[in-house]
């Protein structure tokens, strides 16, 4: 099994954050040597070109450093929400986004379309449908619960963002070897044969 690599669409922001963090004080010289490998210390100098495909132990790194500053998964779930605003107001994720609108299963078909401009050598499962969803990336098990997670919550706001009626996007599987992101719409009730929902039926009634 071939080991995934990281697009540069992912590890510019890690790369970035943690330059940041260099330059603020928040880190020194010392942090990037106990953490990161050579090639990542060279992406935080550098950048990562956005079409650059990132060997693992690069991309392991840098997320290992950001998780150690902002607490672990949490930290992780919250930040990806403000790399997806920037990816949706401006880069290949926004056309993506904007190409599944109008779709039955838009959001479905953002998390699979997105996970191939995130991950490379990895297999990918899509059941999907108007009301629900399921996306699952296989052959994960070479990779960190804390990249895990970070891949989990960017891909379910870029299925957010695609479809905005699921009020239930998750993720799981940051422990073993299949990462999955699914949700459901809210639950509608049924019409009646005059094509009344039941709640308004009942108004009407009252």
């Amino acid at each position: 099994m071939q080991v995934p690599e990281l697009s540069g669409l992912l590890v510019r922001p890690l790369a970035e954050r943690v330059s940041e963090w260099l330059d603020a004080g928040k880190l020194d010289a010392d942090d990037l040597d106990r953490i990161l490998t050579p090639n990542a210390c060279s992406l935080v100098e550098a950048g990562a070109e956005c079409m650059d495909w990132v060997p693992l132990e690069d991309a392991e790194a840098l997320v290992a450093l950001i998780s150690e500053q902002v607490g672990g998964g949490p930290g992780l779930v919250e930040w990806a929400e403000t790399i997806v605003d920037r990816w949706l107001s401006d880069s290949p994720f926004a056309e993506t986004a904007n190409a599944a609108q109008g779709l039955i299963d838009a959001a479905g078909y953002a998390a699979s379309q997105s996970s191939e401009k995130l991950i490379r050598n990895a297999d990918w499962r899509l059941e999907a449908g108007r009301d629900r969803f399921s996306f699952r990336v296989l052959g994960l098990e070479s990779m960190s619960s804390d990249l895990k997670t970070l891949l989990g919550a960017l891909l379910s706001r870029l299925a957010e963002g695609a479809d905005r009626g699921f009020d239930d996007l998750r993720f799981d599987g940051v422990d073993g070897g299949e990462l999955r992101v699914f949700g459901e719409r809210p639950a509608v009730d049924e019409m009646d044969d005059a094509g009344l929902s039941r709640l308004l039926r009942a108004a009407l009634i009252a």
